[in-house]
């Protein structure tokens, strides 16, 4: 006959499995998208209540799947942005914004709960109980390589981004195309950009001629 003590362990155990069961199939993903923000376009598109000085901005960086599909919220820890190194955390306040409230706090949480958590850590050989700082380390590190503002000069007096001249700044630089969400000013009917999605393989190399399926 079963002690409480000896059923609390197998429930726990049964819990654990399947903990780890339900995250094992829920991180699998074949690719990442690492999604920036152009600060004008999107406050143009939507009302912005905080404008940063920086033109562009991070999203996220989020595990998806070639059929459309993405893992989501495989772990609800929160993140303690007070361990993290001083100059990590200048990076983070400085180019990952949250553009609709005066509170980045809460966005920050869940980009890692909802996408960062379902990342594959033992990949790149991350020590147990690191996974947030590598994870908030690589976003920033990959910003500063594939942000616009590092290869492309936007000379609209608007300040909006042309997608054709983007373009072309890109193939130059990188030999591939990103992805990109536009949309069409009601005065002058030109197209310019509000988000770019760089396409990179589980080793946060550029996937070049990369194609979705439709679904």
């Amino acid at each position: 006959m079963y002690t409480l003590s000896k059923l609390s362990a197998s429930l726990y155990l049964l819990i654990s499995f399947l903990f780890e069961y339900t995250y094992s199939i829920s991180s699998s993903y074949d690719y990442y998208f690492l999604s920036l923000r152009h600060v004008k376009g999107i406050c143009i598109e939507r009302l912005c209540k905080y404008k940063p000085k920086i033109e562009w901005t991070i999203h996220g960086l989020w595990p998806n799947k070639f059929n459309n599909e993405h893992p989501a919220f495989c772990n609800r820890t929160k993140v303690d942005f007070s361990s993290f190194p001083k100059e990590l955390i200048n990076s983070i306040e400085s180019n990952w914004k949250n553009l609709y409230h005066n509170s980045t706090s809460s966005f920050l949480q869940n980009q890692w709960m909802k996408h960062g958590s379902c990342i594959n850590f033992e990949r790149y050989n991350v020590p147990k109980g690191n996974e947030q700082l590598f994870f908030y380390n690589k976003v920033v590190e990959l910003f500063y390589l594939y942000t616009p503002e590092n290869y492309y000069y936007n000379t609209d007096e608007n300040d909006f981004i042309d997608p054709y001249k983007l373009r072309e700044a890109i193939l130059e630089r990188f030999g591939s195309e990103f992805y990109m969400s536009c949309k069409t000013d009601k005065t002058t009917r030109k197209k310019y950009v509000v988000k770019l999605r760089v396409p990179l393989d589980r080793d946060f190399n550029l996937i070049k001629e990369f194609r979705q399926e439709k679904s």
